[in-house]
């Protein structure tokens, strides 16, 4: 491995820790210390790390030290974004990328576990950016040497799909009331569900001003 194709690997390896470096919420815990210290030790490493090919169990480690820290799937998705938009052109690299990216998709699986969806629309929008993603990394995965990789992604695939199907298929719909005039949150909550208690739902929901005044599109669960 030339001195070029190991500082391209190694730069772009020092992208995807920056990335990480900014999924936490609070960033003074001590989880998010943790990640800083992961993150610092394989980024002094990385060219090392590069040229001996151990580099899947460190970033993995960082991956999963940025969970513990408080990230969240959107966070997360953002990270795999970003790196997916890079385009390395040296095969170590090409490695890099590949790995971070994966490492994404199963912290997200997990996220998406652990997540509780208000609505059926709220889920399948889920779904949807989830196939997505698996699409383009069992694509990227499917050209490689080995076809263990690409197993793995769509079995991760079809695990998370299976669950998001399952718990929408139970979930109330997102639907659109249409009124002439503005209503206070806590008549429509008396209205569409008997209980007053749901007024800030509907507020928050629809993202109103004030309590007194939703607008006159009114988005609510069905149940």
């Amino acid at each position: 491995m030339g001195q070029k194709t190991r500082d391209e690997a190694a730069d772009l390896l020092r992208q995807v820790l920056t990335l990480l470096l900014g999924v936490p919420v609070d960033g003074t815990t001590q989880g998010a210390a943790t990640l800083r210290r992961e993150v610092g030790a394989l980024s002094a490493l990385a060219e090392s790390a590069i040229r001996s090919g151990a580099i899947s169990a460190p970033l993995q480690a960082c991956f999963a030290a940025a969970t513990a820290a408080g990230a969240t799937q959107p966070a997360m998705g953002r990270v795999r974004a970003a790196v997916q938009a890079l385009s390395p052109t040296s095969r170590p690299a090409r490695v890099v990328r590949a790995l971070a990216i994966r490492f994404c998709l199963v912290e997200e699986a997990r996220f998406i576990a652990a997540t509780t969806f208000a609505s059926q629309d709220d889920a399948n929008a889920t779904l949807a950016a989830m196939n997505a993603a698996f699409s383009a990394a069992q694509d990227e995965a499917a050209g490689t040497p080995t076809n263990a990789i690409y197993r793995a992604l769509v079995a991760l695939h079809a695990a998370v799909t299976r669950d998001l199907t399952e718990r929408a298929r139970l979930l109330p719909r997102r639907v659109v009331y249409a009124f002439a005039e503005a209503l206070p949150a806590l008549t429509l909550a008396n209205r569409f569900y008997a209980d007053a208690e749901r007024a800030d739902e509907l507020r928050d929901g629809n993202r109103a001003f004030h309590p007194l005044f939703l607008p006159l599109q009114v988005q609510a669960l069905t149940a």
